[in-house]
């Protein structure tokens, strides 16, 4: 995935839901774990994880 996918827009990130749960997924020492930064707590992680999950 080269493109930029823009989290902020619902609708865009439902499109992406599987490549973003798997990115995220991840181990965080996996150079393709998203987020980069890898500054987001692992309960928000998992937060999303669950959201992503829903489908919703």
């Amino acid at each position: 995935m080269n493109a930029r996918i823009a989290l902020d827009n619902p609708q865009v990130v439902r499109s992406y839901l599987s490549h973003v749960a798997r990115s995220m997924s991840l181990d965080r020492d996996d150079p393709k774990y998203m987020p980069v930064t890898r500054d987001l707590s692992e309960a928000n992680r998992q937060l999303i994880l669950a959201w992503l999950q829903t489908g919703k």
